[in-house]
């Protein structure tokens, strides 16, 4: 007889913030122009760690000290987490942000634009991996639904309601460490 678990224990799920109540989404850039209007500097960071695992492949925050991750070896990454508002949808989106200033990277293309006090609407692509494309034009008309949009999330990242990170998934350690290809390696390394 099959044992019966609940998936949130199994899975290291935190049933107290439910995903479906978020007001915002992360943004992934591909070949095609998205377009995102800055209306905050105000930003979160977060460290990750990219898990490629058969049913566990995306980025996951990081542990802090005690990460599992960390102690295998995982490598960490740091991102910057830029709310935008996105007139296509009419919603807020997370646009995560490396810490990279190479040549095609989207840190410093985008800097220029949320130190701006124009209004601008950036049409963002990324051609491979690495490279980002940031065009640009004034936003010329009013949005007053945007503005409402983008004013009440303002007020509620500031009064601390938010949690900007809570875009990328986080498993707790006992939960990665039930991941087969993890457990192995920590098996591994005693």
């Amino acid at each position: 007889m099959a044992t019966t678990v609940d998936l949130f224990a199994k899975w290291g799920i935190d049933t107290q913030s439910p995903v479906t109540d978020k007001p915002f989404a992360q943004v992934r850039f591909s070949g095609r122009e998205t377009a995102v209007i800055p209306f905050t500097s105000s930003s979160a960071f977060v460290h990750l760690h990219y898990v490629d695992e058969p049913g566990n492949r995306g980025y996951f925050r990081c542990n802090g000290a005690d990460c599992v991750l960390c102690r295998l070896g995982v490598p960490v990454e740091e991102r910057a987490l830029v709310p935008m508002y996105l007139p296509s949808t009419g919603s807020i989106g997370i646009v995560p942000v490396s810490p990279s200033s190479r040549p095609g990277a989207l840190r410093p293309q985008l800097l220029p634009f949320l130190q701006s006090a124009k209004k601008q609407i950036l049409f963002i692509k990324k051609s491979d991996q690495l490279t980002f494309t940031v065009g640009s034009r004034e936003a010329d008309y009013p949005d007053p639904r945007g503005d409402k949009i983008t004013a009440d999330f303002q007020r509620r990242l500031e009064a601390g309601e938010l949690d900007l990170t809570s875009v990328y998934p986080s498993l707790s350690n006992e939960a990665l460490a039930r991941i087969p290809g993890i457990s192995r390696m920590l098996q591994l390394r005693g």
